[in-house]
Order: structure tokens, then C-alpha cells, then sequence
């Protein structure tokens, strides 16, 4: 899973994945709560307005959000800066409307959103509209209905590789590995193709996912394969051991002169 020759990438197991969302949620909070100075220095005590712990809330949602949308939908870090309220449908059939001008490929797409995603957009979007609708009431303006179209989905940290680095490093995922490799924003894309191709989906979709021309690229790049479940094919091999006491009768070694065969010494002895 690479296309820059200067880094290795893996993908992100199920369980990192977890980790980093729970701990991109809770960081931003907790980095201001802790002390800093004093005998209490890295205790969780630092004293915060409600409303600055508000913000503080609201950025670790929707930094764990955006890495979830990152793994989850196939969008590169470039098109999701793009995406505003306008190109997320969520009523019937939730998918994201990627504008040609926008996609890597210059086509536009249409792409689906699991159950479980749509329910956090749509829970994040309610959330933006009440945030508007406080702004809008604290300056004395008209208070909106809904969020404009052109409303961005998400601010997207400029540096979103420093972010999710030191998220990495809170939920103790090591950046680079012992092997060399790494993981980081353009792994979450990997990441995508390679959960779909645990799942056991079919490589013509994952490839229409993905968006690729060509299906060795889906294949041989980003797809760790390493990291798809080929452990149950194993079970079909047969039981095998290097033990001795394990081993019946007529194979277990016996003891016979130098250079004698096991069937010999056998025969000697009767």
C-alpha cells in the first residue's frame, strides 16, 4: 500500500482504529484540563469556562469524525476539505456528491455512506445548525432555519498530518513501526481498501470505490493483503508436530547403533 517510494505505508488494524477514534474525541478536552505547572502538574484539574469546554468538545467530535469519514467512505484528504452541507444527501439513500472540479479523477462520484456514518453526520449537522443559530442570536441576526449548502462539512486542520500524528501518539500507535512502516493520513484511504477486502468484497466494487482505472492498482497498492483475514484457509491443513511423544508407535525414534535403521534395531529387539 504505497505510492510515495519514500515512505512504506500499512493499513490500520481494527483495533487502532478504535483506539484513535476514542482518543481524537477526548484529546482536545484533556489537553487544556491538564495541569501544567505545581505539584499537580499532569492531573486533569484545569479550571475551564462551560462555554470554551463547549469547543473543546465539539473539535474532538469532529476530529474522530473526520478520521471515521477519512476510513470509511474512500475520500481522499484533498476532496474532503471540499464537501459541504449542500453535497450530503442523508434522507433516503445517504451518500456524499463529489463535484468533478473537486475529484482526483476529474469525474465526480457518488459516494455511499454506511448506516452508522450517516447517523454521526447527521447528529454533527444538528449540531452546527444549534451552534449557528446561538451565533446568529448573540449578534441580533435573523436566526437560520436550516445551514446554508455552501456550509463546509468539516474544518479541516490545514496540518491534518501533525493532528493525526499526535492523536497517534495519545492512543499509543506508533507512527512508524519496527519494520519501518507508517501510517498516517493517506494509510486511512488505504485502510479503506483494505477492511473491504477483509470483508470479502467483491475487487470489481472495492476497485469502484476506490475510484481506480486500473484493478492492479486496487490490488497491489492499496491493499495490504497481509492484513486480510487468509488465517481461516489455514485450518483446512492438517495437524502437524515436531514432539516425539506426540508421534505413534511406529514412527517414534528408537535407540540403535550408529548407522543403524530404525526398522533394524526394531527386528534386533524381537
Amino acid at each position: 500500500m504505497n505510492t510515495d517510494r519514500r515512505r512504506q505505508r500499512r493499513a490500520f488494524t481494527e483495533v487502532e482504529l478504535q483506539k484513535l477514534l476514542a482518543v481524537a474525541r477526548i484529546r482536545p478536552l484533556n489537553a487544556r484540563l491538564t495541569v501544567n505547572r505545581g505539584q499537580r502538574k499532569g492531573e486533569l484539574d484545569a479550571k475551564l469556562t462551560p462555554e470554551f469546554r463547549d469547543r473543546l468538545e465539539r473539535e474532538g467530535r469532529e476530529r474522530a469524525l473526520i478520521w471515521k469519514t477519512l476510513v470509511t467512505s474512500g475520500l481522499r484528504q484533498n476532496e474532503l476539505v471540499s464537501i459541504t452541507v449542500g453535497q450530503l444527501p442523508l434522507a433516503d439513500s445517504p451518500h456524499i456528491e463529489l463535484r468533478a472540479a473537486d475529484e482526483k479523477n476529474r469525474k465526480g462520484a457518488f459516494l455511499p455512506l454506511r448506516a452508522d456514518v450517516a447517523d454521526d453526520l447527521r447528529e454533527w449537522l444538528r449540531v452546527k445548525l444549534e451552534l449557528a443559530q446561538s451565533e446568529a442570536h448573540g449578534n441580533g441576526e435573523t436566526i437560520p432555519k436550516i445551514l446554508p449548502g455552501d456550509t463546509p462539512l468539516f474544518a479541516v486542520p490545514v496540518h491534518l498530518a501533525r493532528a493525526l500524528k499526535a492523536d497517534l501518539k495519545a492512543a499509543g500507535i506508533p507512527h512508524t513501526d519496527d519494520r519501518g512502516f507508517v501510517v498516517d493520513a493517506h494509510a486511512l484511504w488505504g485502510t479503506f481498501a483494505t477492511l473491504l477486502a477483509k470483508g470479502g468484497t467483491n475487487p470489481g466494487i472495492v476497485q469502484e470505490l476506490m475510484r481506480h482505472s486500473d484493478p492492479r492498482l486496487t490490488a497491489n497498492v492499496y491493499t495490504t493483503l497481509r492484513m486480510t483475514d487468509t488465517r481461516g484457509a489455514l485450518d483446512a491443513l492438517p495437524s502437524l508436530t515436531t514432539n516425539p511423544k506426540s508421534l505413534p508407535p511406529v514412527l517414534a525414534p528408537t535407540v540403535c547403533n550408529p548407522g543403524q535403521s530404525v526398522e533394524m534395531s526394531t527386528k534386533k529387539a524381537r
